[in-house]
């Protein structure tokens, strides 16, 4: 035999609802060693009252006194004083003073809610001058008579059975207004012809099973609703999921996760999935028969989604494409960001806007990124990728709006066509080809500079697409169009980025460039202008090394964002900082002091 030693414990008897009341609302806080709280598991978590597994919805009111138990409680409830709900579904309800609601779903799919006075006492045999809720009995004798003098208010049948919760939450108020004779007409007559089940028998007819599944989903709708809200003060998401305890995010609270991200907004449905992805991840579960990579990839497809949509409006859809030349072919430099770089990526450009000072420059003396486009007079859209050898043929335009597939050669080629509204959904490239009068040549080239360079080539190189397209056939766009149709063309082939690239690219010189937080991104650009012996100084002293290290745009922003939507303390401090660092980079090579600023350039790496 062992005998175990309980410390701190205390025996503690309550044995009926005036008591259980009287021990959480008057007596709790002798008890705090016994680390007991008000609100147990609630969405409320202060007042004057207390609750324990229940969804409790902001705009409900609550007085002083009551207890609140296993129960979703919403809209514009009302529940009086000294009151005690328990397992009910309450929507824009009135709960009088001093009342116990009590619902139970019965083992034949259907509901009652009891409804009874705090200071009550069942054992009681119902007589004239009796008391129910407070209320005397005079009011329901007619309907009760047989059992006048007989039967304890255990056994009797006072409690109409509902087809739904709510029903029952109504039927019970209704005998609650029969008793305070403020009952219409329709009132009595609908609780006199319903069947009617006692206390007693209800308990006997109650559905256990489903009893302790509400009282599950309930705690899982809780727990969700807690791990959200933390999400929505973006908190980090490794302290979000500590509401969930050692169990953790169970299928229960997943399927509820579900459910919040599909109703929020963009901005935290990202969050909810990124923060279910990681846990996933980190822990080696699968929920539904799912991996955390499903999660993942429906976080950054809303970001993409977002994304695209901010910079819909502008798409030339409907229009004539006549070639105004024969050929055109578009140079740019490459761009080296330093300062702020990320703080120009959706969403957090989005959520804060972003700032960036970077620099156009030549290699070897030349623009490396060259795109050239001309007429062909072969009905056929042909590309061609120099730099990789790659060349390729369609005559149909399914081929170019599939424009996602990340091994396709060709994916930007034709994210460029769809993105200028040259190839449409609906309209063959027969159609194309009979305006253009002939087929059509896009080429791109990188001269001398390797994949994964880190100088923003891949978006560059959109720009150039987008330029050139715009030149041959007589598009007028502006840089703000011109910037956003590179974002578009990002977000449909899934690579994601923000928009210090393409304005790296567009823009010639050194730039301090900037948004405010909105969608869509109004991007704001300072041409900086340096004497001749800060530019001479800078050229001297600026080198580009090639480590040989490459690195997938797509992988590394999917880090960053993911960290920053992870809510990473270190990731949201460095975004702030990186943007601060930029501006005195700016004001120290508008000064001329380029010391100065290389020791910043070293603190913002």
């Amino acid at each position: 035999m062992k005998l175990l030693h309980l410390s701190p414990a205390e025996f503690i008897h309550f044995g009926t609802t005036k008591e259980l009341q009287k021990l959480l609302i008057n007596e709790l806080d002798e008890y705090e060693f016994l680390e007991w709280k008000r609100h147990i598991c609630s969405t409320i978590e202060s007042g004057n009252f207390a609750s324990n597994n229940s969804y409790i919805g902001k705009n409900v009111k609550i007085e002083e006194g009551s207890y609140i138990e296993n129960s979703f409680v919403l809209g514009s409830t009302h529940i009086g004083r000294n009151a005690v709900v328990s397992s009910v579904y309450l929507r824009d309800v009135e709960v009088p003073d001093d009342v116990v609601l009590h619902g139970i779903e019965l083992k034949n799919g259907k509901y009652v809610v009891r409804i009874y006075g705090v200071q009550d006492n069942p054992k009681k045999i119902f007589v004239e001058g009796s008391t129910l809720a407070g209320k005397d009995i005079k009011h329901i004798i007619p309907f009760m008579n047989e059992h006048l003098g007989k039967t304890m208010f255990w056994d009797l049948p006072l409690y109409a059975i509902g087809e739904t919760m709510e029903e029952a939450v109504e039927l019970a108020l209704i005998l609650h207004r029969i008793l305070s004779n403020n009952a219409t007409t329709a009132d009595r007559e609908l609780w006199i012809k319903k069947v009617k089940l006692s206390l007693n028998s209800s308990f006997n007819n109650a559905h256990a099973e489903k009893i302790c599944l509400l009282q599950r989903t309930i705690r899982s709708r809780v727990l969700a609703n807690k791990f959200v809200n933390q999400l929505e003060s973006k908190k980090c998401y490794k302290e979000a999921l500590s509401v969930f305890g050692e169990q953790g995010i169970t299928e229960e609270v997943y399927c509820e996760l579900l459910k919040d991200a599909e109703a929020a907004e963009n901005w935290l449905k990202t969050r909810i999935y990124y923060a279910l992805s990681q846990y996933m991840k980190e822990t080696k579960k699968s929920f539904g028969g799912f991996l955390y990579d499903k999660y993942e990839n429906l976080c950054f497809n809303a970001i993409a989604k977002e994304s695209f949509e901010s910079v819909r409006k502008g798409v030339s859809q409907g229009r004539k494409k006549i070639p105004v030349i024969d050929e055109v072919k578009v140079k740019l430099p490459v761009r080296v960001n330093w300062g702020g770089g990320w703080s120009d990526t959706p969403p957090y450009c989005f959520e804060n806007g972003g700032t960036v000072l970077n620099v156009a420059i030549k290699l070897n003396g030349i623009m490396p990124v060259v795109v050239t486009v001309k007429k062909k007079k072969e009905f056929v859209v042909e590309f061609a990728s120099e730099d990789v050898g790659a060349h390729g043929k369609t005559e149909m335009a399914e081929d170019i709006l599939n424009c996602n597939n990340p091994y396709d050669p060709f994916a930007l080629h034709k994210a460029a066509l769809v993105a200028c509204g040259i190839v449409e959904e609906n309209k063959t490239l027969t159609e194309l080809f009979e305006e253009i009068g002939g087929g059509l040549f896009l080429s791109t080239q990188v001269i001398g500079i390797p994949k994964g360079s880190g100088l923003g080539t891949s978006s560059i190189l959109s720009a150039a697409c987008v330029k050139a397209i715009s030149d041959f056939f007589g598009i007028e766009m502006s840089r703000q169009e011109m910037f956003n149709t590179v974002l578009r063309m990002e977000q449909l082939m899934s690579t994601g980025g923000g928009w210090q690239d393409q304005v790296g690219g567009l823009v010639e010189g050194l730039k301090l460039v900037s948004t405010s937080p909105g969608v869509p991104q109004e991007i704001q650009i300072e041409n900086i202008q340096l004497d001749d012996v800060t530019k001479n100084e800078l050229s001297e002293r600026f080198a580009l090394i090639y480590t040989g290290q490459r690195r997938l745009a797509r992988n590394l922003l999917r880090d960053v964002v993911g960290s920053y939507l992870g809510g990473c303390e270190e990731t949201l401090q460095a975004l702030k900082k990186i943007q601060k660092v930029a501006i005195l980079m700016k004001k120290e090579l508008e000064n001329g002091n380029v010391d100065a600023f290389a020791e910043l350039l070293n603190e913002h790496w």
